[in-house]
């Protein structure tokens, strides 16, 4: 519920709107990569960074966004699932909870949201849904939103599932 009223407060307080960052319907490219104890299925943000899913053996999903150091000091955050512009089925946007992860030397920011609702924002994302993050910084009155496009989502998350049974000897779904 909290999460709720943060985002209704970043969106109807006095803060105003700072910048927004989202790939476009075609540069939006979802991708597997595969490490020795890991799979990550990503999604490069242009201008922004990137966001993830990772999950390694024996841990829970994480959603990570990564983004240049100039956001580093996060005062405030939340991601919502938010219906896609075309689907125009009255759905209400669903409120996650977000962590800054602190990250070694300076070199970026990250947010991530882990567990079950990582999941929820999976499940989402396979029916068109997108993740937005709203944050503002270093006690910043304006509110940056960062959207992530579902587009290519459902057949990369395919070979993502692959990767996990596969690398990780998990079932999908588990």
């Amino acid at each position: 519920m909290r999460f709720r009223v943060f985002f209704l407060i970043l969106i109807c307080s006095g803060t105003t709107r700072g910048e927004d960052f989202h790939a476009a319907v075609t540069e939006s490219r979802w991708r597997v990569e595969v490490t020795e104890d890991r799979c990550m299925l990503k999604q490069d943000l242009p201008a922004f960074g990137q966001v993830s899913f990772a999950r390694r053996s024996g841990e829970a999903l994480e959603f990570i966004l990564t983004g240049p150091s100039a956001y580093q000091a996060i005062t405030r955050a939340t991601v919502s699932l938010m219906p896609s512009p075309w689907q125009k089925d009255g759905f209400k946007p669903r409120h996650y909870q977000v962590y800054p992860v602190s990250v070694a030397n300076s070199q970026g920011m990250r947010l991530a949201v882990y567990g079950q609702d990582a999941e929820s924002v999976v499940q989402g994302l396979l029916i068109g849904r997108r993740p937005l993050f709203a944050f503002s910084y270093q006690n910043k009155t304006d509110i940056t939103s960062v959207s992530v496009n579902a587009v290519g989502f459902q057949s990369a998350f395919v070979d993502y599932e692959q990767c996990l049974e596969r690398q990780l000897g998990l079932q999908p779904g588990k």
